[in-house]
């Protein structure tokens, strides 16, 4: 049984939200999905009971080389999903990086289109979301272990208190014999 991906699986593999995804999948790409032989979607109900699309493998790489200008489908098609992952991996630390480029460039370019726009805006707002995430989880655990090192120094202070109340009282233990 061929295995279909939902927007939302789309895009955390594409590393872009679902908004992303679903703008850029306009008619033009229902069109050409729907005229090749191995690109499959279907319209199903999905997380609560919503009619939602979803896509097969090619599909999935194909909405892949949209967003990924040197992933081009017809190389990628026939390779295996995990091995296209890894190559998005490689590349996202240089997306995070180029977005904000992109967005000057396009920006700036008068004849841009907003859809264009908006992508990159809303990547890049997700890559920053993703950081404050991040520096908020590492905080979170920064605290856990300031509080874990302190109940630990406290605990040492003690068990070496204890410590020396037993070597005075054997100490005094020895003297008396």
């Amino acid at each position: 049984m061929e295995e279909y991906y939902s927007i939302k699986d789309v895009a955390n593999i594409c590393n872009k939200n679902k908004s992303s995804v679903s703008r850029k999948l306009t008619n033009l790409c229902f069109e050409i999905m729907d005229d090749d032989f191995d690109m499959h979607f279907k319209k199903q109900k999905g997380y609560n009971n919503i009619e939602q699309f979803f896509f097969n493998e090619y599909a999935v790489k194909y909405i892949i080389s949209l967003f990924y200008k040197d992933l081009d489908y017809n190389i990628i098609k026939d390779m295996p999903l995990n091995q296209v992952l890894k190559k998005i991996n490689t590349t996202k630390i240089n997306t995070k990086l180029s977005n904000i480029e992109i967005l000057i460039d396009l920006v700036s370019n008068p004849n841009s289109d907003t859809i264009d726009i908006l992508n990159t805006i809303s990547n890049i707002k997700s890559d920053f979301n993703k950081l404050n995430d991040e520096i908020n989880l590492l905080k979170s655990l920064e605290n856990k272990h300031k509080k874990d090192l302190a109940h630990m120094d406290f605990w040492i202070d003690k068990q070496n208190e204890e410590i020396d109340f037993l070597k005075n009282e054997i100490l005094k233990r020895l003297k008396k014999d």
